[in-house]
């Protein structure tokens, strides 16, 4: 027995409204959908709106420095971290409903039967598209694999604030596509609408579980309609985190945690210390293209994305 799986059948832990039939989506689709319920929030400790008005607070007060976390070096007077959106970073640190729905149960079970090894808190975030905004190519939001065999390391769970629809950029997946190999440039022109893409829309409250080698991507925000997910990411914790917890945490949160706490922000005594700020597979991915430049579709004439 894992310490994973211990502390998650302990009383802290236990199911609260996953199922195997969600554990079959994700095996089959490489997504699933919990629907919005009190219980949650309860868990969570803040209501939709709390959650609503904290964000909003901190995108004001953090103003363009907002989602430099771990990348402060590259803050420059008027360039946002993501042009396209409003992005908040290190979420877990600055609140403690955020911190809460990092270590919320049924996304630990689905994060955990994903990955099938002790897991982690990567890190914890929050975008918002802008109007006329938004889009992104079609990507994965982890490492491929190279072979049939290997196991996922990473998965998102993805909280909505507002109603997510096609006309405010809802998040586009092509189903079952976790289970290929590679990147999907090596299959597909990311820039062009995929033939089995299928938006996914969900009611304010819901949290979209997200298998990171699943194709997905971002759609343009049409409308202007407010469209705000918080998001925690998990990983193998034999990987490195996307933000390094142990120094992004603050010391006195660090001080009251729990050893179950703890143990999924990685930032046990007994824990290796990781020394970068951030880990992620953007460079893995720029060489990729670099080695081939045929599947390099980034300059295309042609790229265009239909609004469906």
């Amino acid at each position: 027995m894992n310490n994973t799986f211990k502390i998650l059948t302990s009383s802290k832990f236990q199911k609260m409204f996953i199922s195997n039939s969600h554990f079959e989506k994700l095996d089959k689709d490489g997504y699933c959908i919990l629907e919005p319920d009190k219980k949650y929030f309860q868990y969570i400790g803040a209501s939709l709106d709390y959650l609503r008005q904290k964000i909003d607070s901190l995108i004001e007060s953090e103003g363009e420095k907002a989602g430099y976390e771990g990348r402060e070096e590259y803050y420059k007077q008027g360039k946002k971290f993501e042009p396209i959106a409003k992005r908040l970073g290190n979420l877990a640190n600055k609140d403690e409903a955020f911190f809460n729905f990092s270590i919320l149960p049924d996304v630990l079970w689905a994060s955990y039967h994903v990955i099938k090894n002790e897991i982690m808190i990567s890190s914890s975030n929050f975008r918002e598209p802008n109007k006329g905004q938004g889009q992104q190519r079609l990507h994965i939001d982890w490492l491929p694999r190279e072979n049939f065999n290997d196991p996922y390391g990473c998965v998102v769970s993805m909280l909505y604030l507002d109603n997510s629809c096609k006309e405010n950029g809802a998040i586009r997946i092509v189903p079952g596509t976790h289970k290929k190999l590679g990147f999907p440039d090596n299959y597909v022109n990311p820039y062009e609408e995929h033939p089995e893409s299928v938006a996914v829309e969900a009611d304010a409250g819901s949290i979209i579980i997200l298998n990171t080698n699943l194709w997905h991507r971002g759609g343009e925000n049409l409308t202007g309609a407010r469209r705000r997910i918080i998001n925690t990411i998990y990983r193998n914790r034999n990987l490195d985190q996307g933000l390094n917890q142990r120094q992004y945490l603050d010391k006195k949160i660090q001080e009251k945690m729990s050893y179950e706490e703890k143990f999924f922000f990685k930032i046990l005594d007994s824990d290796i210390i990781q020394k970068e700020k951030v880990v992620g597979p953007g460079n893995v991915y720029r060489d990729w293209l670099v080695k081939n430049p045929h599947r390099n579709f980034s300059k295309s004439k042609d790229i265009f994305i239909k609004h469906i």
